[in-house]
């Protein structure tokens, strides 16, 4: 893929071989198109310099440029694009950047608009914190033919997926490396198809959270970055320090592919009753080979619900599983004697004395 300097380059230099028209919104301004408007080889930017600009894509409107902007320079704070209904499609030839180098901007994408673009960035340089897309709805969908960084230099940048609405990016996608950045699938049919794979993290505190929804790709969490929820995910890497939380509290994350553990992998675990998998505790089950990695007790973290008390519980299954736990399994949980364990070689137990 293209640097991002590459990109910058182009487009400025197209743009300025062929006198291109750059539109622009630079304060308080409300544009909607509902028809077809096209700057050719020039920028479409939402807020250059001011904020508080709204551009409303909808009623089948088309919007083509060569690089497009919500919020480009410092001062473009508070800008919003919405892309709505079917039809309705923001077509980028190259960049799409959501809060360049300013905060507060937002893209949504809802009722089966589209963005298309070659690349895909959301807070990019430092200072761009708090930018947020948001992809809702069935059909609703912003497709990245390379790479889609979320947070790349900024802190607190958001992605989130919900209601059937659909990401895809064809090269790698990367919440972080700045920190506490985050991306949430939410809901039955919200997919996140990073068929380009997708690394979590960089600094800490960055955070992919599955809930009912799915990640499609092999996913990397990163030192000091977290992967919880409910949903479905695809092959996954931790690294020492990294956060692996299933549940929301409780309920099952499952991995499609495999789930390699490091020995300093973090896992945290909220318990209830243990007579009943998925509702009343959380877990994770692999449908591939679960390397542990030399995980012992030390490595999890146990938080107690109603319910908690003495038996078994499945923490992590596997079809296969590889590597071992570590020398410590166990130790207590408030007041009670735990134990981890192998069943055969598909699962790891958590055993509660009374």
């Amino acid at each position: 893929m293209n640097s991002r300097m590459q990109w910058i380059r182009i487009m400025t230099g197209a743009a300025l071989a062929a006198g291109a028209l750059l539109a622009r919104a630079e304060d308080n301004t409300t544009n909607i198109v509902s028809s077809y408007e096209d700057v050719g080889r020039g920028e479409y930017v939402c807020g250059g310099g001011g904020s508080g600009n709204v551009l409303i894509i909808t009623n089948g409107g088309n919007v083509n440029s060569f690089t497009g902007y919500i919020g480009k320079s410092g001062s473009a704070h508070s800008n919003t694009v919405m892309v709505t209904g079917n039809g309705s499609v923001w077509n980028d030839t190259t960049g799409f950047d959501i809060g360049d180098r300013s905060s507060g901007n937002i893209l949504i994408i809802t009722n089966g608009g589209k963005v298309n673009c070659t690349a895909g960035y959301l807070g990019y340089y430092g200072g761009a914190n708090n930018n947020s897309a948001i992809i809702s709805g069935a059909g609703s969908a912003w497709n990245v033919a390379e790479g889609l960084h979320v947070g790349n230099g900024g802190s607190g940048n958001s992605l989130t997926i919900a209601n059937g609405g659909v990401v895809y990016n064809g090269e790698a996608a990367v919440v972080g490396p700045g920190p506490n950045n985050s991306a949430t699938v939410s809901g039955t049919g919200s997919v996140w198809n990073a068929s380009g794979g997708l690394v979590v993290g960089g600094a800490p505190g960055s955070r992919l959270t599955v809930n009912g929804g799915s990640v499609v790709g092999s996913i990397q969490v990163k030192s000091g970055s977290t992967l919880t929820g409910v949903g479905t995910v695809g092959t996954v890497s931790l690294e020492k320090d990294a956060i692996l939380s299933p549940g929301n509290p409780v309920g099952k994350l499952a991995v499609t592919g495999n789930l390699t553990l490091s020995s300093g992998t973090k896992l945290a675990f909220e318990l209830g009753s243990a007579k009943t998998t998925g509702p009343a505790y959380a877990q994770v089950a692999v449908q591939g080979t679960l390397d542990l990695g030399g995980v012992d007790f030390g490595n999890f973290t146990f938080t107690t619900r109603d319910g908690f008390g003495p038996g078994v519980y499945k923490l992590l299954e596997g079809a296969t599983l590889a590597g071992k736990l570590g020398a410590t399994t166990s130790g207590t949980i408030g007041d009670k004697k735990a134990e981890l364990s192998k069943d055969g070689e598909k699962s790891v137990l958590l055993t509660v004395s009374p």
